[in-house]
C-alpha cells in the first residue's frame, strides 16, 4: 500500500497509542497481501470479496468487523488527503454483529467472594486486594492498570488519573471507598528500593507488574470461585453491576472510557424481572400508591 507509511505517521500525530497504530498496520497489510492492488484501484466489490475471504477462513463476525473498520479508517484518510478519486467503503455498509451479554460477568455475590478469598495476612495479599479493588472500583483496562503510577493516584479527592487510554486521553475516574481504603494500605507497606520506579503495582522484585501477571493474579482467585477471571471479566462486570443499580449509562460510558454509548448496549440488555425492579423504584408514579 503505497501511502501506508504515511498513514501510519499521521495516526502517530494523533497520539494513537503503539497498540492501535500496530493493529491498524497488520489490518492494512492483511488486505493489501491477500489482493496486490493499488489503492485508487480498489471498488466496492473488492471489499465484498475480501469479507468473504475472511469468512471463509473462520474469522468471527467482530473479528471481520474489525479490519473491515480498520482499513475503511485507511480510506478515509486518502479520500481526505485525495489520494483516490473514489472511497470504496461509500457504497459499502459494514455489517453489525450483535452481540450477546458475555457469560462471564460475575453477580455481585460472586465478586464479594472473590474478594473474599485474598489472604490479607501476607504483603503480597494486600497488594492483591488494592488491585482487584481498584480494577473493579473503577472498570479499568489491563493495560490502563499496567501503566497507572503512584503519582496517578489521588486518594484524597478519591479519583484515579487514566494517562494512556484508547487515543492517549486522560480521563479522572472515581475511586470507591474500598478501593481508596486498600490502595491506602498498600502504599504503605509499598516498598521501593529504586526511587525512580514509580508504577503503582509491583512484584516481590520491586519491578512493575506486567499485563499477563495481573491477569495471572485475578485468574488465581477466579480458580476459587471455579470460574474462569481475567481483568476484563472484572471491568465488565463492574459496567454491569453500576447498570443495573441505575447508573446513568452516561456516567457509566465516561467512567469506562468508551468513545460511543452504543458500546454498553450488550450490557443494558438486563432480564424482564430487573427492568420491571428498576419501574417499580425509580418511576415517579410507582411511589404515589
Amino acid at each position: 500500500m503505497e501511502y501506508l507509511e504515511e498513514f501510519i505517521n499521521y495516526l502517530k500525530l494523533k497520539n494513537f497509542s503503539q497498540k492501535t497504530i500496530t493493529g491498524y498496520r497488520n489490518k492494512i497489510n492483511s488486505f493489501s497481501n491477500w489482493q496486490n492492488i493499488k489503492e485508487s484501484d480498489v471498488l466496492k466489490e473488492d471489499i465484498e470479496s475480501y469479507k468473504d475471504h475472511l469468512e471463509k477462513k473462520n474469522y468471527t463476525c467482530h473479528s471481520v468487523s474489525s479490519y473491515l473498520y480498520g482499513i475503511r479508517e485507511y480510506f478515509k484518510y486518502l479520500e481526505k488527503k485525495q489520494y483516490v478519486f473514489l472511497n470504496p467503503f461509500n457504497q459499502y455498509l459494514i455489517p453489525k454483529c450483535y452481540k450477546s451479554l458475555p457469560k462471564d460477568i460475575l453477580s455481585i455475590n460472586e465478586m464479594n467472594r472473590l474478594l473474599s478469598f485474598i489472604d490479607l495476612s501476607r504483603k503480597t495479599g494486600i497488594r492483591n486486594r488494592a488491585l482487584v479493588e481498584l480494577l473493579y472500583s473503577t472498570a479499568i483496562r489491563n493495560d490502563e492498570c499496567v501503566n497507572l503510577k503512584v503519582t496517578d493516584i489521588e486518594l484524597s479527592s478519591g479519583y484515579v488519573r487514566i494517562a494512556e487510554g484508547k487515543g492517549r486521553k486522560e480521563r479522572l475516574v472515581p475511586l470507591g471507598n474500598k478501593a481508596i481504603y486498600y490502595l491506602k494500605l498498600y502504599l504503605k507497606n509499598r516498598t521501593v528500593t529504586n526511587p525512580d520506579e514509580l508504577q503503582l503495582f509491583l512484584n516481590k522484585y520491586n519491578k512493575g507488574l506486567g499485563g499477563q501477571m495481573i491477569n495471572n493474579i485475578v485468574s488465581g482467585y477466579g480458580e476459587a470461585l471455579k470460574k474462569q477471571v481475567t481483568t476484563h471479566t472484572l471491568r465488565r462486570s463492574a459496567i454491569t453491576h453500576m447498570l443495573l443499580n441505575g447508573a446513568s449509562p452516561l456516567f457509566v460510558q465516561r467512567i469506562a472510557g468508551h468513545e460511543n454509548i452504543t458500546s454498553l448496549r450488550p450490557y443494558i440488555r438486563v432480564s424482564i424481572p430487573e427492568i420491571k425492579e428498576m419501574h417499580n423504584k425509580k418511576h415517579p408514579r410507582e411511589k404515589c400508591v
